[in-house]
Formats: structure tokens, sequence, C-alpha cells
């Protein structure tokens, strides 16, 4: 009888030892989970906080393109070919900027920094062409 009693503890410790195992594993699976979810809501705030820069940077980039337009207009003047190339340019680093608003929630974490930096560059660079254009006129 004391053969079975040893075996029987043998094996209630043995299964003890697996349930904790178990246990431990899904407490770390859950631990990682939650880092993940606190990773992803602080990326998600990044990006929610870049779109209203990118909102407010744009409107106030299409203020100064109607101010150009209305001194076009009261002017009757034209464009040098250098505020040409330069319109141009704006143009086209605007559709770029607005194609990458459109898939910022495409971004990973491991790219973020890059992408952020790159669009706040393009943003400068709009602004600091089109203030260019504005004090040629």
């Amino acid at each position: 009888m004391t053969t079975i009693r040893k075996i029987s503890a043998l094996f209630i410790l043995l299964l003890s030892i697996v349930a904790f195992s178990g246990c431990n594993s899904a407490q770390k699976q859950n631990n990682e989970n939650e880092t993940e979810t606190e990773i992803s809501d602080e990326l998600i705030e990044k990006q929610k906080d870049l779109k209203g820069l990118a909102n407010e940077e744009l409107s106030n980039i299409n203020d100064k393109v109607r101010e150009l337009n209305s001194r076009l207009e009261e002017e009757g003047a034209e464009l040098s070919e250098h505020q040409q190339e330069l319109l141009d340019a704006i143009q086209k680093t605007r559709v770029d900027v607005n194609d990458r608003l459109s898939k910022i929630e495409n971004v990973s974490e491991e790219e973020w920094d890059e992408f952020r930096t790159n669009f706040e560059e393009d943003l400068e660079s709009i602004k600091a062409r089109l203030d260019e254009v504005l004090e040629e006129f």
C-alpha cells in the first residue's frame, strides 16, 4: 500500500508541476499581449497626432496657395520659370504627402520614426518653397 501512495504522490506532484508550468506560460503570453496592446495604442496615438499636424499644415499650405492665386488674379502677373518649377515640385510633394497620409495606419512601429521624420520634412519643404514663390512675387 505504501508503494501505491508513493506512486500516487509522485503522480500528483508531476501533475502539479505540469499545471503550474502551463499557468506560468499563459501568464507570460498575457503579459506579452498586454505589452503589444500598449505599443499599438501608443502608435495609434502617434498616428493621430501626426494626422492632426498634417491637417493643420495642409490647411495653412492651402491658404497660401489661395493667397498666391488671388495675387495672380489681382495683378494679372505671370509666374517666372523658377516659380513654376517650385510650384510643380510643391504639387508633386503634396500628392506624395497625401498618399502617405492615407496609408499612415499601415506604418509599423519599427518604421514609425523614419516615416514621421520624412513626413514632417516634406511638409516643411512644401511650406518653404511656397514661401519662396510668394516672396519672389
